[in-house]
């Protein structure tokens, strides 16, 4: 919904109005329908067979255009339709159900920052340390993705306010879920007023019941493919545990079960829920679930491992191979194989890794490479991991066959592989072999290749990469140039390096108007890593550009530079640039300036400033 605006849809002549088959053929097809498809797909729609899902409520019920009032009435007539709307918006009158799903990018960064106001009497500096948040989620792809999930942030904020993270940049997920577990039993064992300090338990040797027992029953759980957890599962669970004396440690033995699984749920980590018609105080009776998907995944991953260390090894193995390659468990064999490192049992990393590349195989491969790749990134590459050069020489050669073969669809699921990777892509030996890649290329494979590098999130490019780069902007192709251009941009002030800089300023005095557009964005994107005296006289010359569009991004690029970038001569060029015919580089030079503070304010700002209020009441013209 949020895509019917006036912008995208403009008035039409008189007599006619926009229809349902104009949005949908607009929306959901990438080229434009034929008469032919536009009869057949009104057919369709006119079945009222079709359930419609309108996203985006609240960002247009207050704004519709009034030539679009019409159809988006229609859409809201339609038999069949879900309607979603933001939490704090919901004004329909009809039957309403609401269901969390979770953060978008930007609740997490309102969320951050309202939880550290509120520690400003505790701490001086809780919106610095808001903003260090912020930065190290971004900073890890994976754990950026969880902190989606409202109780996940909510425990980061909460373990970071009391533990200094801001020097731990290898944080992966499987440490951050034993972190938050840590804090959560430690905030039980507070209520409890126990001297026992769990914050230093070693949770590899030293196993407590009752995480012992949330363990048992997240694998039979992820085993059963339940997430709800009926009695009969748990009774099952907890029957298990006193009948076997290998898996489980001495304390299971000696207390009774409903004391530890009591104790269990006090934790948080476990929820009861009672969905009979007339319910039932007896806890046991109930269902239950873990507070969120991700961390019954994790404690199946912790029994998982369990079992590797133990005489009941057959089974985890027989598990592996069952399972490795089920969507629905990836997440458990992530941690487990985050988990084993450092539990420092050789021979359990040893045969997680060697039944992951055991029989059975992954008929096309990729599946198998999706699986390593995550799984050595999990372990931060170490040197010690089994496969280590087998995994990396892997996922190498599926970087080099899609592009080869120009499969986009390969292409993507590599490069979204890699990316919600923090560590692997950050490799020497990966980045050599993409820069590699990259020189040796055919022409008409370079730009492919430059892209395809740019969407892999690497946050420490290398020099030999850059180089790379740097070479195939000196290529008589606009493709290539620009792809490179690009896949920089993307990197940001990571790539800011001096021969970088140095480079896109010779570039924005190309004669391609469009090399000049992307290495303006580029330095933009670089910030103030970029402000070198080159960099901003670089700028301040491309203010005048015959194209309007290199004067709006140079405008934006010296406005990310900000202070730095306030010398006298580009705030005289960015006070030129106030009175460009083309509105929007009048307003990049206005954001420009207001983001250079106080620096900005010159005699010359001033004097244009009056001018244009004089003009603007009908005064008379001030003389200076």
């Amino acid at each position: 919904l949020r895509s019917l605006t006036e912008a995208r849809y403009p008035p039409l002549s008189s007599d006619t109005r926009y229809s349902l088959v104009d949005i949908v053929a607009k929306e959901c097809f990438s080229r434009d329908l034929s008469e032919e498809d536009k009869i057949l797909l009104r057919e369709q729609l006119n079945k009222r067979t079709v359930l419609w899902l309108l996203d985006g409520y609240d960002e247009i019920v207050q704004n519709v255009p009034s030539h679009l009032q019409r159809v988006f009435e229609q859409l809201l007539n339609t038999p069949h339709h879900i309607v979603t709307s933001r939490p704090y918006f919901n004004t329909l009158s009809r039957s309403v159900r609401v269901e969390i799903v979770g953060f978008t990018d930007e609740n997490i960064s309102k969320y951050v920052e309202v939880f550290f106001n509120q520690l400003l009497d505790k701490f001086s500096n809780a919106l610095f340390e808001g903003e260090k948040v912020l930065k190290f989620l971004r900073l890890n792809p994976r754990i950026w993705g969880i902190a989606h999930i409202p109780v996940n942030l909510e425990l980061i904020c909460s373990i970071w306010s009391e533990t200094d993270w801001s020097e731990t940049t290898n944080l992966t997920m499987t440490t951050l879920y034993d972190k938050m577990t840590v804090w959560l039993c430690r905030r039980y064992l507070a209520r409890k007023i126990t001297p026992i300090q769990i914050n230093d338990m070693d949770p590899y040797k030293e196993r407590t019941p009752e995480l012992t027992f949330l363990e048992a029953l997240a694998f039979e759980g992820v085993t059963s493919n339940n997430i709800i957890l009926r009695k009969e599962l748990l009774q099952k669970v907890m029957r298990n545990i006193r009948c076997s004396s290998q898996t489980y440690s001495d304390a299971l033995h000696t207390r009774d079960p409903s004391q530890i699984y009591s104790d269990a749920l006090h934790i948080g980590i476990l929820k009861s829920f009672d969905n009979g018609p007339t319910g039932t105080q007896i806890e046991l009776d109930k269902n239950h679930y873990f507070v969120h998907l991700s961390f019954q995944e994790f404690f199946a991953a912790r029994h998982l491992v369990q079992l590797l260390n133990s005489t009941t090894r057959d089974k985890a193995i027989q598990f592996i191979k069952t399972h490795k390659y089920d969507k629905r468990l990836q997440l458990v064999f992530i941690f487990a194989s985050g988990l084993l490192i450092p539990s420092e049992d050789k021979q359990s990393v040893d045969t997680f890794w060697d039944t992951i590349y055991g029989d059975p195989h992954d008929l096309v491969g990729i599946r198998h490479m999706q699986l390593v790749t995550v799984f050595l990134d999990e372990t931060q590459c170490g040197s010690e991991v089994p496969h280590r050069r087998q995994s990396i020489s892997l996922l190498l050669n599926w970087i080099r066959f899609p592009i080869t073969q120009n499969n986009f669809k390969l292409q993507e699921t590599t490069a979204m592989t890699i990316k919600s990777c923090s560590k692997i892509q950050n490799l020497p030996e990966v980045q050599n072999e993409l820069a590699s890649f990259l020189n040796t290329a055919a022409k008409e494979q370079k730009s492919r290749i430059a892209i395809f590098i740019g969407r892999l999130n690497i946050t420490d490019p290398h020099n030999q990469l850059l180089e790379s780069f740097l070479l195939q902007l000196e290529y008589n192709d606009a493709n290539i140039r620009e792809a490179v251009c690009k896949s920089l941009e993307n990197m940001g002030e990571k790539a800011a390096k001096r021969q970088v800089t140095d480079r896109l300023v010779v570039a924005l005095g190309d004669q391609d108007w469009q090399l000049r557009l992307s290495a303006s964005s580029t330095l933009g994107a670089m910030g103030e890593k970029a402000a070198t005296s080159h960099v901003i006289d670089g700028l301040a010359v491309a203010l005048g550009d015959q194209n309007s569009r290199v004067r709006k991004n140079a405008c934006r690029a010296l406005g990310a530079i900000g202070e730095k970038a306030a010398t006298s001569h580009v705030i005289d060029r960015l006070v030129v640039a106030l009175g460009d015919e083309d509105d929007e580089v009048r307003q990049n030079a206005c954001s420009a300036l207001e983001a250079m503070g106080e620096k900005a304010a010159t005699s010359q700002l001033a004097i244009y400033i009056c001018y244009v209020y004089a003009v603007y009441l009908a005064l008379p013209l001030p003389l200076f």
